[in-house]
């Protein structure tokens, strides 16, 4: 679990920043002091990138509606206008400039890619995939000191580690291929009640990720089977692949796409306990 959260989350009106995700609001108040977040390169794309709310030079009646409508986002059905809000004593330029060098990493493979942390979605998986000193590297705590989002109808807000946090042992390499897992995560955890509690979200959620791994092993072929694989593992024992009815199951799936997420939707308990047992 990672420490970062605190016990209870901080006020929208204690932040100064928000991030908004552009493409959820293309057409917010025209009045608000927004900036683009996105360099120079992609500015062609800016309508595809989020926009950075100084909340400090809003006028006091704009910030003050804005505030009270944030603070009654509590349920999951009714997403705010900002689902991330930073607190920080810098520039809105330096605030931009480091959002914007934050929204890209690079791979093992040099590659570049996009890390769309102002989805609340995203971020929450972010404060358990990244070491703390890749996440310091990555949001830097003496730029910006709590990070607030919203999630499921509940705001949550963490603290950022120190980048001396880094220990020698930890890997420098962004978790690519965990990371595009998030999707796949989120739509495993949107058939699932909600959590209400952020450490058990957590630890479902790597256990989710721990079971889409082993279906990629298992070389099931699309992403219907995955999740069906992750979803219905969650409640079947360790290493339930490994009998001898679900390998036959799992040999046939191979090379028959969405034939595993049509064969098991309907099983009744019964019917995995039959097909699991060893």
């Amino acid at each position: 679990m990672s420490n970062y959260y605190l016990e209870q989350p901080m006020a929208p009106g204690e932040h100064d920043f928000a991030i908004i995700d552009r493409m959820q609001h293309p057409d917010i108040n025209g009045t608000w002091p927004v900036l683009e977040l996105v360099s120079p390169m992609f500015k062609p794309q800016a309508h595809l990138y989020p926009w950075l709310l100084p909340l400090k030079e809003m006028s006091a009646g704009e910030w003050k509606v804005l505030m009270e409508e944030l603070g009654q986002a509590d349920s999951p059905s009714t997403m705010p206008v900002s689902c991330v809000l930073l607190r920080s004593e810098q520039t809105p330029t330096e605030i931009r400039n480091q959002l914007i060098r934050s929204l890209y990493f690079t791979d093992e493979n040099h590659q570049g890619h996009i890390l769309r942390y102002y989805d609340p979605r995203v971020f929450f998986h972010l404060c358990w995939m990244l070491s703390p000193g890749m996440f310091a590297q990555t949001f830097p705590s003496h730029i910006v000191s709590h990070w607030t989002f919203w999630l499921e109808g509940q705001w949550h807000s963490v603290t950022l580690p120190s980048a001396d946090t880094q220990k020698p042992s930890e890997s420098r390499i962004f978790p690519r291929q965990q990371l595009q897992r998030c999707g796949l995560i989120n739509e495993v955890l949107g058939r699932l009640p909600l959590h209400g509690d952020v450490v058990q979200r957590e630890r479902v959620s790597q256990r989710i990720d721990a079971l889409l791994q082993k279906a990629m092993e298992l070389g099931l072929p699309t992403e219907e089977d995955l999740i069906s694989f992750a979803f219905h593992g969650l409640r079947l024992r360790d290493a339930f692949w490994l009998s001898p009815k679900f390998s036959a199951l799992l040999h046939q799936a191979r090379n028959a796409p969405d034939f595993f997420h049509d064969e098991t939707r309907l099983w009744d308990e019964e019917r995995w306990k039959m097909m699991t047992q060893r």
